[in-house]
């Protein structure tokens, strides 16, 4: 959660910026009608959603023939509920960056959702978990973010 509010400040951080520079760079004439709200709430929504579209954008380009690999990583952390959903969040030739988040079951009857960064490289065609990491898991004493935060 804290991860989510730190994200959100930068974007709204970001969207100040770019409202800015967007003034300065408007005729003085036109400054007058501008609505600086409309456009930092514009910025701020854009920056908000961008990182998670082009996340989207990769994993339907890049992201078939993941999924085995995948849940033998999330196997292999002994996570019990299986694999929720992946998001590649960067590709380059032969190696992407896949953020996958899965389900635990607790004994005490509740759920967790801990989320994986895994390096995968395309070998043959096919691809492989070549080196994983915890993010995020209550379970396993990890707690950190990914750029943007998945949960």
């Amino acid at each position: 959660m804290i991860q989510m509010i730190g994200y959100l400040i930068g974007c709204l951080v970001g969207a100040g910026i770019l409202t800015f520079l967007y003034a300065m760079t408007r005729p003085i004439r036109a400054r007058g009608e501008m609505k600086s709200w409309k456009t930092i709430v514009g910025f701020f929504i854009v920056l908000v959603l961008a990182p998670y579209a082009w996340g989207e954008v990769l994993t339907r380009l890049y992201g078939k023939g993941m999924k085995e690999p995948i849940v033998a990583v999330l196997d292999d952390l002994k996570v019990n509920g299986g694999l929720r959903y992946y998001r590649v969040v960067s590709c380059w030739h032969d190696k992407a960056r896949v953020i996958a988040v899965g389900t635990d079951q607790e004994s005490w009857g509740g759920t967790e959702n801990p989320v994986v960064a895994i390096t995968m490289r395309k070998k043959d065609g096919n691809w492989s978990a070549e080196s994983f990491a915890v993010v995020n898991s209550l379970k396993r004493n990890e707690d950190s973010m990914t750029f943007p935060p998945y949960w």
